[in-house]
């Protein structure tokens, strides 16, 4: 039982940096499209600024 409460602590000890890491480069603007990126490149930066909202939302039913 501890060495599993031990790994749910360091998995959320990581999510919280990913989810720091993404803001920040949300911050800097690092997440924004743009019109000089290929089409494929502008839906991967979507797409992380899209998880990145959703990992900073509160968890439902906890």
């Amino acid at each position: 039982m501890e060495e599993l409460k031990l790994k749910l602590h360091e998995t959320e000890c990581r999510t919280v940096m990913l989810i720091e890491a993404m803001d920040r480069l949300a911050w800097h603007g690092h997440l924004q499209a743009s019109t000089c990126a290929s089409d494929e490149v502008n839906a991967d930066l979507r797409f992380a600024a899209d998880v990145l909202a959703q990992a900073k939302q509160p968890l439902k039913g906890v």
